[in-house]
């Protein structure tokens, strides 16, 4: 990556082949980070830490985005701005500054593939993101987490300038409705998931 770059925007990378690049990653000014990383089941689980060591060097990321890539030409996000309740029905929410092309935003079940990425986790080593004290946007759409409430707690007293997470936090449905409900008290919007047009 070029030194200047402030924008990067990749559909794919295979942990693997993050792990095995000699070279550093070089864009410190880099402001938007968005590209899915790929795991497999059999990878490490050290290689987590070590891309998490990579992006904590990038001190100026405003947005990281880790969300599988294909839905973005024909699907949009939803922010479940309901109450805690998970059966809660949610009217259409305008949402500014998500994406430019996007303004409503639907509530749906979502029933698609959650693919695996890096385990956002402070076990992995989410815990090295505390420098990224500009982060606004943490994404992980259509990515298989099992996230707990020390994890979500911990992002919201050390990523102070976050204003939306986006993804399923959980697998087990009933943890990830509680997991939302802690940032949507501290009025952090979260999106759970993406949904079909």
């Amino acid at each position: 990556m070029c030194p200047n770059l402030k924008h990067f925007e990749g559909a794919a990378f295979h942990l693997r082949d993050i792990i095995e690049c000699l070279s550093p990653w070089v864009s410190h000014r880099l402001e938007n980070l968005i590209m899915h990383i790929f795991k497999d089941a059999d990878d490490p689980p050290e290689w987590d830490r070590e891309v998490f060591v990579r992006l904590a060097r990038l001190t100026r990321l405003e947005i990281l985005d880790l969300s599988w890539r294909l839905y973005l030409e024909t699907e949009e996000p939803c922010f479940d701005e309901g109450n805690d309740d998970e059966d809660s029905d949610v009217d259409v929410v305008d949402v500014e500054n998500y994406r430019a092309s996007r303004s409503k935003i639907t509530r749906h079940k979502y029933d698609g593939v959650l693919h695996p990425t890096i385990s956002l986790t402070l076990g992995a080593g989410l815990d090295l993101l505390e420098q990224l004290t500009g982060l606004r946007e943490l994404r992980f759409l259509r990515c298989a987490q099992s996230m707990t409430e020390e994890d979500i707690r911990w992002i919201v007293k050390h990523l102070r300038n976050i204003t939306s997470v986006a993804g399923w936090f959980n697998l087990d449905d009933h943890r990830h409705h509680k997991l939302g409900g802690i940032l949507r008290r501290r009025g952090i919007k979260y999106i759970r998931h993406v949904v079909d047009q």
